[in-house]
């Protein structure tokens, strides 16, 4: 495995990370997979596991597997993330995280995905969240501070702060340039930089070509969300070589994102900038994706957007700028349809949460070998 420095901390994370969304989804014996995957990861060299407070039971899952492999392995670097914006919350998740995976100090913890500007306002501000992270650093809960986003101009003003020690955005060849100015400039300022989605999403097929893609460019760490040991393994092996892409391999990895789904949306955001109503529409489609790994955190997601597909008034302003001719207003009301069903699904869930008697049930239901619901 190839190493590299985490920005101006001088600590030495391996290139390929292991992200905890893959654990989200679920299954019979996920439990026990997630162990295995884990394993397999730090045998290949990963010190680096990434995942969130919303990544459901992942924290649960990571902390069991490392408790169970103590002393054979040398610590990884920790991560997780909140979605709370104000000091107490922020503190608080820090604390839950730390209960979950049964830990004295996370290394990284993140405000998480930071959308909007009035978010990344309200974090930064008196009584933000920023302000409960640095009392949990202080308190020797955390060591380092990050930010995550899927907006470039949010990421952009994150970094000029200067108030975090690492970033964490997208990159892969199909969102190749909006991020590049906020890395770039992370770099300079010598802050850490994690890749999530490098596969786009799962879009993109040819994984080891997309890996070292990401690889090629001034990042500390390339995060990969396997969800099984063999495909860890697979990620390790693009990890112990780092090499570059050949210009044949960089030819069909091209073609491949050419031939992607005439219906995907590409995260450009060319059209959100001719939106009459402001709509953040692939935002929409990010949580349209997440259906599949998660729905009721999907349409959570969905919940949260300021404006959603209903705001749309079929101007058609969006499709004449989009440079791949999508057929956004059907795509929209299509997303709208999919992930305002299953409020009953929620509820139950919710009530369960509250009960404490969520993991119990959805343990249950595995080992039924009931149906996974369609999305």
């Amino acid at each position: 495995m190839h190493y590299r420095t985490l920005g101006k901390t001088g600590i030495e994370v391996s290139c390929i990370g292991l992200g905890g969304m893959g654990f989200m989804l679920g299954g019979r014996d996920i439990e026990e997979r997630a162990a295995k995957t884990v394993e397999a990861a730090l045998n290949g060299g990963i010190n680096v596991i990434d995942t969130a407070r919303t990544y459901y039971n992942s924290e649960e899952y990571i902390g069991k597997a490392l408790a169970g492999l103590k002393g054979r392995y040398p610590a990884p670097l920790l991560a997780s993330k909140t979605y709370r914006r104000d000091a107490q919350g922020a503190y608080r998740e820090v604390v839950s995280s730390l209960n979950a995976m049964k830990l004295g100090t996370i290394d990284i913890y993140y405000t998480h995905h930071v959308q909007y500007e009035y978010e990344l306002e309200k974090i930064l501000g008196a009584g933000g969240a920023l302000e409960g992270l640095e009392k949990a650093r202080k308190e020797g809960k955390i060591r380092l501070i990050g930010i995550s986003s899927h907006h470039p101009g949010v990421m952009e003003q994150a970094v000029s702060s200067d108030r975090f020690d690492v970033i964490q955005v997208p990159l892969n060849p199909v969102e190749k340039e909006q991020f590049l100015p906020a890395i770039e400039e992370a770099a300079r300022r010598q802050k850490g930089v994690f890749i999530m989605k490098p596969l786009a999403g799962g879009h993109i097929k040819s994984v080891e070509e997309a890996l070292r893609f990401a690889l090629s460019f001034d990042v500390s760490c390339v995060l990969v969300g396997a969800a099984t040991p063999e495909q860890i393994t697979l990620d390790c092996s693009v990890g112990a070589t780092a090499a570059g892409l050949s210009e044949e391999e960089k030819v069909l990895l091209q073609e491949e994102i050419n031939s992607l789904d005439e219906v995907f949306c590409r995260r450009c955001r060319y059209c959100e900038k001719h939106c009459p109503q402001e709509i953040k529409i692939s935002d929409v489609f990010r949580c349209e994706n997440y259906l599949i790994l998660n729905a009721p955190y999907a349409r959570e997601e969905y919940r949260r957007l300021l404006k959603n597909a209903t705001h749309c008034e079929a101007c058609g302003k969006c499709e004449t700028i989009c440079p791949y001719r999508l057929p956004i207003r059907k795509m929209l009301q299509k997303a709208h349809e999919r992930l305002t069903k299953g409020r009953l699904e929620d509820k139950i869930i919710w009530i369960l949460r509250k009960l404490r008697l969520y993991d119990r049930v959805r343990n249950l239901y595995f080992k039924l070998k009931l149906p996974l619901p369609k999305r």
